[in-house]
């Protein structure tokens, strides 16, 4: 996997109530020749992207996006054609493909984007568990 674009910016004034939206976009699949194994495998260009607004009408405030591919090495020779077939015809990549492809775009991006995200004082794109001590819960719950 690889990723050749990174944007990353904000406004200077933020909203406390900002929400992060986040897609990741398949915006291409093809062929590509893997030489050093004398196979094709599947090439699929990604574009991530996490959206900082107060609401989904408003502009952005805020946003962190990537750009980058991933080649997959199919199992089978004929699913590379069925891929490429599957996606001229539908837009779509086959379930077998798409899952672990989509996983490691999105670990690959989430970790990026956290770092970003600090560096540019802007809430994490995730939750992160909070270790609370047991007053602390209690003090939570719903009455």
């Amino acid at each position: 996997m690889g990723i050749h674009k990174i944007e990353a910016w904000r406004e200077q004034e933020m909203a406390d109530n900002m929400g992060v939206g986040q897609a990741p976009t398949i915006k291409e699949v093809r062929a590509k020749k893997i030489d050093v194994l004398n196979k094709e495998g599947v090439e699929i260009l990604f574009e991530y992207v996490f959206e900082y607004k107060v609401d989904l009408k408003k502009k952005n405030l805020a946003a962190i996006s990537f750009e980058g591919n991933v080649v997959f090495l199919p199992d089978k020779d004929e699913e590379v054609n069925n891929a490429i077939e599957t996606w001229k015809k539908e837009k779509k990549v086959p379930v077998k493909i798409f899952v672990p492809v989509v996983n490691n775009i999105i670990r690959k991006c989430v970790s990026r984007a956290i770092t970003l995200a600090d560096d540019l004082n802007l809430p994490t794109p995730i939750s992160f568990p909070v270790v609370t001590t047991e007053s602390e819960a209690e003090s939570r719950k719903v009455k």
